[in-house]
């Protein structure tokens, strides 16, 4: 399915360092889609806030600290 013109919402099961999503988003980037957003259930805090630098929006349902892995 193209997804220029698209809205697309990546999806984690959590996300501690970000480095993985940060690739998905310039990867559907490159497909030209209208927004991109990145939804996880639990992340660290300071990376659900470093992945608004290359998502549209950014959505971690909880951001507890401290943050050491998803399983916490």
């Amino acid at each position: 399915m193209p997804l220029e013109g698209r809205e697309v919402i990546l999806v984690d099961d959590g996300s501690t360092t970000g480095a993985s999503m940060r690739e998905a988003v310039r990867a559907v980037r490159k497909l030209t889609p209208t927004r991109v957003t990145v939804a996880a259930p639990v992340g660290a805090h300071e990376t659900c806030d470093a992945l608004m630098s290359v998502a549209d929006d950014v959505v971690c349902v909880r951001a507890p600290e401290p943050f050491d892995e998803v399983a916490q």
